[in-house]
């Protein structure tokens, strides 16, 4: 289970939120922002009659831009002088393609290895544990990679040009019966899939290398169907497949669990451990400002027994609750550090693999996180003799690791490969650079992109739908009607279109004049990074890739407070 340390109920934590001045603006912003999205939802079902009995795409198009320009102006894009149209590209394989690095959910992407034990995800487990024997794949990539030799697929993977996006966490995953006739919609619900889908890197217009889907098998069980890009409306139907397995695993592992559950430890124990001027205390602070009050307010709202959510996912609360806690089990603190993550699943060549804006602006970021981190601590700390005196600091990592065994509060944190204690200002260093990046890029990468690729339902069909038959086919139906349509354009408005503040804004709310001056310095040169990555995103436009503003600091909030 995912440990509780916070004793206070959900109810209290609200309630308090909205008086108290360190977090009455993030009250007044989130409870704003919902009450503009109700009244678009609303005044769509009422009065609008822009949609059709059996939906068009334009339908949703409407549905989409009708609240997404209520949001545009504080959005990441509107950065940006050049900015492609999702309802416009979606169905697109070179859209679809580019999303799995620079879309809503660029964590599910691993390179394909013949080595077993090394980096990414090996081809023979594939084959024998999950892929359909039956399937000529050797056939396949060698069309995609446009070569005839007998070895063709094996030399491919092995230079680094094979890559999948998998999704274990949905294996198996399945809807009680009862549940999966949608109310709103009078269809029923698809069962959830964990489909598995293959790209190949290859060299396109120009010389520039790009990622292209080869095929996607619709489940991860050997008897799953696999569809390819010549196989028309069967290949949009495994694409919707995708999509709709990326979003459900985006709302419920890599935001709910991996960044908003995750920090809840680290933010109650800095509240119980540090005095109100210590200096990690002052630090952290900024960086937990409302997120423990997230966390409650989505536990009222959005994940509760009978969440709005579960109506919109195709997965229930049960389920979810049980998916969550078992991927919080194989959960390691390297799960937050972002080069940890990037080297795991083999995706940190850029040469092997050039375009992938998450990863690129990623470190570009993480690095100017950990030159802050290193210069704040030496302004407080002399040696590696001070950060082992700190007892605050110590009893604090030995009730978060899993190994703390001082006293009675040892390891109830349960993070695993945290370290229980700590001896110096190099690890000092590292610990504070991880949480740093997981409050402020990680969250940023999880929730941002919402706004702009999870509220078109045909980009992101978060349910599909059975036709009047009861099986899966592609048509305008599968994505639902106006009023599914309603539920994940206010979903999404209510995740993506809030921003608390900006990333290190608050050099004037610290205490101490060496802290506040290694703020305050960091501040200002995070412009020159955003400069960098706008020019960046410019270029990426210009060569026909999608841009990825999600990680421009000025966009980047302090906290995992939406």
């Amino acid at each position: 289970m995912v440990p509780t340390l916070a004793k206070k109920g959900a109810a209290s934590f609200v309630q308090s939120a909205s008086t108290d001045p360190f977090t009455i603006e993030w009250y007044m912003k989130m409870t704003d922002n919902a009450d503009v999205n109700k009244d678009l939802e609303s005044h769509f079902t009422l009065k609008d009659p822009r949609f059709h009995e059996t939906p068009t795409l334009i339908d949703f198009a409407v549905v989409f831009e009708t609240f997404y320009k209520q949001h545009r102006k504080r959005s990441a894009m509107s950065a940006l002088k050049l900015v492609p149209a999702v309802e416009e590209n979606f169905f697109k394989d070179r859209c679809f393609a580019d999303q799995r690095v620079a879309g809503a959910n660029p964590y599910q992407l691993w390179r394909v290895t013949n080595k077993e034990g090394a980096n990414g995800i090996e081809w023979k487990s594939l084959l024998e544990k999950k892929l359909n024997k039956d399937f000529d794949w050797d056939k396949i990539f060698k069309a995609a990679l446009g070569k005839d030799g007998t070895d063709t697929l094996d030399q491919a993977i092995n230079n680094g040009e094979v890559y999948v996006n998998i999704y274990t966490e949905l294996d198996g995953v399945k809807m009680p019966k009862a549940l999966l006739r949608d109310v709103k919609f009078n269809h029923t619900v698809l069962q959830m899939t964990s489909p598995i889908a293959f790209f190949v890197v290859t060299k396109a217009e120009l010389g520039i290398k790009r990622l292209n889907p080869v095929a996607i098998q619709m489940d991860s069980t050997s008897d799953s169907k696999v569809y390819t890009p010549v196989d028309g409306k069967d290949w949009f139907l495994a694409k919707s497949f995708v999509q709709r397995a990326d979003f459900n695993s985006l709302h419920l592992i890599r935001k709910r669990l991996k960044v908003h559950l995750y920090l809840d430890a680290p933010c109650t124990l800095v509240e119980k451990y540090f005095s109100e001027y210590h200096p990690i205390y002052q630090l952290i602070r900024q960086h937990c400002r409302a997120a423990l009050e997230t966390n409650k307010l989505f536990e009222i709202k959005l994940y509760g027994r009978s969440a709005p959510i579960y109506k919109v996912l195709s997965i229930d609360y049960s389920s979810a609750l049980e998916i969550v806690n078992k991927e919080y089990q194989l959960m390691t603190f390297d799960d937050l550090d972002l080069l940890e993550d990037l080297k795991k699943r083999g995706v940190d060549d850029t040469e092997k693999l050039p375009y992938y804006p998450y990863r690129d602006d990623g470190k570009l970021l993480y690095q100017k996180l950990d030159e802050f981190a290193d210069a704040y601590i030496d302004a407080y700390y002399v040696d590696d003799e001070e950060v082992v005196a700190d007892n605050e600091l110590q009893e604090l990592v030995n009730e978060l690791s899993a190994d703390g065994k001082q006293g009675d509060f040892g390891g109830l944190g349960m993070v695993k490969k945290f370290p229980a204690s700590i001896k110096s200002k190099a690890t000092l260093r590292q610990v504070l650079t991880t949480l740093l990046w997981a409050f402020t890029g990680q969250h940023a990468a999880t929730t941002y992109p919402i706004l702009e690729y999870g509220g078109f339902v045909p980009n992101a069909p978060h349910r599909l739908f059975a036709d009047s038959n009861g099986t899966a086919t592609f048509s305008n139906l599968m994505f639902g009607n106006k009023a599914v349509a309603l539920e994940i354009a206010e979903l999404s408005s209510n995740l993506g279109g809030i921003h608390l503040d900006q990333l290190l804004d608050y050099s004037s709310k610290i205490e101490g004049k060496k802290g506040k001056e290694v703020v305050a310095k960091y501040h200002e040169e995070l412009k020159t990074l955003n400069e960098q990555i706008v020019k960046a995103n410019d270029k990426r436009v210009t060569e026909g890739f999608l841009p990825y503003p999600y990680l421009l600091p000025d966009y980047v909030t302090n906290s995992a407070s939406t």
